[in-house]
């Protein structure tokens, strides 16, 4: 099946198979006092689990409908402009819209009540996408030139991106990945990383004569989409041309070391470049970029699966996978270790108490603890758990370069 949906306000419902027209049904009829174009639909989404579609139309309002019945089932009124966009969460919970009077609204999808009113851009929002595999975040982008994600579930910014000339009229997220998409007037297409605000790759030339980036379109780019894997875009432009774009994730810097977490799906990898990132093994995706340290990182360890879960009350992402692993230590040039949720890039704990660069970093095999060894010549304890230093080993005089535990963790 397929729908269209045009600027009178009516949504067709088309059989692909057969070629031919299943029913018209009349979303958003003519109200008196409102301006000319107010029926027209601007965007309509389609539930992954097909037990909705919604539309957003110029008259403020967002409509549900039964795609099988082909009747409406809700009416979303809440914004006070033309609704410009609207997407739906990949589990199917929430409906996120963008509006003309500068707000994004969250809603439920099965009580459609307003959960959060979004307030940031100065200037229309003109698209919104969800990212990830369920509802964590979302992005937008506005005529502001700013593009902004926020946390579903508290309506808080978490990163705003700034670099378009001119209004941005196009955003995307991907599945896999963290990275964010986005198109303007100006004819670039830009790519942004979530975790600093930084810009990490742009398609199309502002000046012509500018051999840094590739040439793309030759107007305005109207829509972007970002591929679930995040290697690929595709841009839309005024220019009559659809474009696809390969993405490159790299670090800036020498990388130092590389590691597999142990159910072998992810790789990690740190760099001179005071980054460590995960990345799919099958896909080659950069699943997480974790920042943090202010000198580079020597090395990482990653505790024993086991432990994610039933140490730090971490959810595995599958109920089989016992090898599933989420919390990793890093050793920095910058004289510290630090603990993380790879899974989210979260800091867990910062440990401090080194006075030079910190050379090794091992997990006990339980998980419970954790060693530091460091070019000052000495060792470290701490708690895997709480972060606090339990012990400091004193004796060598010179750089420690290596530690073990052993198996009895004593």
């Amino acid at each position: 099946q397929m729908v269209t949906a045009s600027a009178d306000g009516v949504l067709t419902f088309w059989d692909t198979s057969e070629k031919a027209r299943e029913g018209v049904a009349v979303a958003h009829p003519p109200k008196k006092g409102m301006n000319k174009g107010h029926q027209r639909i601007n965007r309509v989404r389609v539930a992954y689990d097909q037990r909705c579609l919604v539309t957003a139309c110029n008259d403020h309002t967002l409509k549900v409908f039964d795609p099988t019945l082909q009747e409406e089932m809700a009416t979303l009124v809440g914004h006070r402009g033309p609704v410009n966009d609207v997407d739906i969460s990949r589990d199917n919970m929430y409906i996120v819209s963008a509006s003309q009077d500068k707000t994004l609204m969250v809603w439920s999808s099965d009580s459609y009540q307003v959960l959060n009113r979004c307030v940031g851009h100065l200037g229309p929002v003109t698209s919104c996408h969800f990212g990830g595999l369920g509802h964590a975040v979302f992005c937008s982008a506005s005529a502001d030139s700013a593009v902004r994600v926020w946390e579903t579930n508290t309506g808080v910014v978490v990163s705003v991106f700034k670099g378009h000339v001119g209004d941005i009229v196009g955003c995307a997220m991907g599945t896999t990945g963290p990275q964010v998409a986005s198109s303007g007037l100006d004819g670039t297409v830009r790519t942004w990383d979530p975790v600093d605000g930084s810009q990490l790759q742009q398609f199309g030339r502002l000046d012509p004569y500018d051999i840094a980036y590739p040439m793309g379109h030759t107007g305005p780019c109207s829509r972007v989409l970002m591929s679930a894997d995040c290697l690929r875009i595709v841009s839309a432009g005024s220019d009559g041309t659809v474009k696809v774009w390969k993405m490159t994730v790299k670090h800036e810097k020498r990388v130092n070391f590389v590691s597999f977490t142990p159910d072998r799906t992810r790789a990690l990898t740190c760099s001179d470049d005071k980054t460590c990132r995960s990345f799919d093994t099958r896909s080659g995706t950069e699943l997480t970029k974790i920042v943090g340290h202010t000198g580079g990182i020597n090395m990482s360890d990653i505790s024993p699966g086991v432990t994610s879960w039933e140490l730090h009350n971490f959810p595995r992402r599958g109920p089989l996978q016992t090898s599933d692993t989420c919390v990793v230590a890093t050793a920095s040039k910058d004289h510290s270790a630090n603990v993380y949720n790879i899974n989210t890039g979260m800091t867990m704990h910062k440990l401090r108490g080194h006075h030079r660069s910190v050379n090794k970093v091992v997990f006990s095999p339980d998980g419970k603890l954790i060693a530091t060894a460091s070019a000052d010549t000495n060792v470290c304890i701490w708690d895997a758990i709480t972060g606090e230093r339990r012990h400091t080993l004193m004796g060598h005089t010179g750089d420690i370069n290596n530690i073990i535990f052993t198996k009895d963790c004593k």
